[in-house]
């Protein structure tokens, strides 16, 4: 009689079974406050816009360091340039979209 009950179950079909999504965390930063304030503390307040720039390439160096995202790869001897892109898979932290907010930057 055990044998009978479990052929009649139905069969868990690969079709009928939905994908499970992975849950993203939500992150919330003040785009415009951040920039307005940056720029005119860093030198937009005057026209000085290499100032500015050089700010901007400071802070993405600092914030990719901080979260160990360089694009160079050392080697023996020779480092190497690698370009690596952020994904919406790989955010985890808020400051990688600082990084993608001081880039449009």
């Amino acid at each position: 009689e055990g044998e009978a009950m479990a052929a009649e179950e139905p069969e868990v079909q690969a079709e009928n079974v939905e994908p499970v999504q992975k849950v993203l965390p939500k992150f919330n930063i003040p785009v415009l406050k951040v920039i307005i304030e940056a720029q005119g503390l860093h030198g937009l307040r005057y026209g000085d816009y290499q100032r500015y720039r050089q700010y901007c390439a400071r802070k993405m160096r600092r914030l990719r360091k901080a979260l160990n995202f360089l694009h160079w790869e050392q080697g023996k001897g020779k480092s190497k340039f690698i370009q690596k892109k952020i994904d919406a898979d790989m955010i985890n932290d808020v400051r990688y979209l600082y990084i993608v907010l001081n880039k449009a930057e």
